[in-house]
């Protein structure tokens, strides 16, 4: 779901665009920036566990055995639950099979995800059984202008879909629905095809009847795990492919506007240039939303959950949803807020300590970490004044970004030079490798311990370490091989 198919003049999403205008104060929208490599399995880990990839995980994609074994936030409201509302839904994609045990959720209706010339079967089916988990009533509607037809059209296709629904109890704490439509029609013809905008508005009429039967104190995202190219493809790093679009949308109130609001258009956003919460104009945000990183997603929901932050996750918690309503946003205080922004770097600086062994590589964010800490010390000593907050908003959010920085420079960022180095020293070190092996007595035992190091132990380290590892374990092997070769020929 490319951030345009949202946010561009022609855009299909009629009710979301009504709903985000009568119901600001319930609604947020964003650009969602994904991490290379922009393909699923890589998005769904980095959406659950809040973490970065490595280019390398890319085969991982097509791999069927990919289960994940990082802490992640599904497994944490497995673990972390004690009441009865607390089982986890998926269906749709089935990328969520293949990453998780079947024993992670409690019911899931997984299709085929790799058959990219079906536009259909995974989103219908995922029709004829969502609205079977969501309250069969009504609970509020908004009237939306679209082609009769059309509509008419949708609506007895999805009265069929949902003509078995029972009055059921809603007993989930998170339910997932992974439609691939949209990307399917991306894949099979473009970007831009007539059929995409039959499924983009397929996805708006749909948002539209979850929203009317969500239970009450719920909150909805809806959000593309990656964008795509004009001509419908993804996996690679460009803005099309990297920048998704997000939705929220809340059955309560998220907050209040201050008093100096002076017009219905305007909307509240958090700037993160001035660290401070600002209206500007509803239009103006649409145009040009502001960005979170799809890593945020995970503390954001740990925190609203009450759960512990999955241990290595690099995301910040999302500022607008963790607003207190009780009073007005200007003059309010921001308490809440900053307890969530102290969690959320304790579990980051914790991580990255155990991490980066050497503490002066970190040596920057630990120096921020410490005067950042010692700021909270000095508010909740002033007993959390609130001429103090904005300052020290401020210091947590510079911090959580030089972090996401550190992060993508160490992990997603990719030196052409250190890599195409690295590549030529793999291929001239087994060149070597060879020559030697073949000239030298079976027996040596360093020879053979090369070899198992070349084809077992280096791959490994490709998908563990940043570039810079693979460029230094290159230029170890290869000492270690000429040292080999030039020993066994004076011999």
């Amino acid at each position: 779901l490319r951030l345009d198919f949202i946010t561009s003049s022609n855009n299909q999403f009629h009710y979301l665009h009504s709903l985000y205008e009568q119901n600001s104060t319930q609604c947020l929208l964003f650009g969602f920036l994904a991490d290379p490599p922009t393909t699923t399995s890589q998005r769904l880990k980095a959406l659950t566990t809040g973490s970065l990839p490595t280019y390398i995980d890319l085969s991982n994609n097509f791999n069927s055995n990919n289960k994940l074994t990082d802490d992640n936030l599904i497994s944490q409201i497995i673990t972390n639950s004690q009441d009865n509302a607390s089982k986890i839904y998926v269906m749709g994609d089935d990328t969520w099979q293949s990453i998780y045990p079947s024993i992670y959720f409690d019911e899931s209706f997984p299709f085929d995800s790799f058959n990219t010339h079906d536009l259909y079967s995974v989103d219908n089916g995922i029709e004829r059984q969502l609205f079977n988990y969501l309250p069969n009533r009504i609970v509020r509607h908004l009237n939306r202008s679209i082609d009769s037809l059309v509509d008419s059209l949708l609506t007895n296709e999805l009265t069929n879909h949902t003509s078995h629904q029972l009055d059921r109890e809603v007993d989930w704490k998170l339910f997932i629905a992974h439609f691939l439509g949209v990307d399917h029609v991306g894949h099979s013809y473009s970007a831009f095809h007539p059929l995409m905008n039959e499924r983009i508005k397929r996805m708006d009429y749909l948002l539209e009847k979850v929203i009317e039967r969500l239970p009450e104190d719920s909150l909805l995202m809806m959000f593309g795990d990656h964008g795509m190219t004009d001509d419908g493809n993804h996996g690679g790093s460009s803005v099309e492919e990297t920048t998704a679009g997000l939705f929220i949308y809340s059955t309560k109130q998220l907050f209040n506007y201050p008093t100096n609001r002076t017009s219905s258009e305007e909307v509240l956003i958090f700037n993160l240039t001035t660290n401070r919460f600002e209206l500007v104009n509803r239009v103006q945000n649409v145009n040009r939303p502001g960005i979170v990183n799809q890593v945020d997603i995970v503390p954001t929901i740990s925190l609203l959950f009450g759960l512990p932050i999955p241990f290595n996750s690099l995301g910040s918690l999302i500022p607008e949803l963790f607003i207190d309503i009780t009073t007005t946003t200007t003059n309010g205080s921001y308490s809440e807020l900053i307890d969530g922004l102290y969690i959320n770097t304790l579990q980051i600086m914790k991580y990255l300590r155990l991490y980066f062994t050497s503490n002066q590589l970190i040596e920057p964010i630990n120096q921020l970490f410490n005067s950042t800490i010692n700021y909270h010390n000095f508010y909740l000593a002033s007993n959390r004044s609130k001429q103090l907050e904005g300052e020290l908003i401020g210091r947590y959010m510079n911090f959580l970004q030089l972090v996401i920085e550190f992060g993508r420079e160490q992990w997603t960022q990719y030196n052409l030079i250190y890599m195409t180095t690295g590549l030529i020293i793999i291929t001239y070190s087994l060149i070597i490798h060879l020559s030697t092996y073949l000239s030298i007595e079976p027996t040596n035992q360093l020879s053979i311990q090369l070899s198992n190091y070349l084809s077992h132990y280096l791959p490994k380290q490709l998908s563990n370490q940043r570039t810079i590892y693979i460029l230094n374990d290159c230029l170890i092997v290869l000492f270690v091989l000429i040292s080999n070769c030039l020993s066994n020929y004076l011999s």
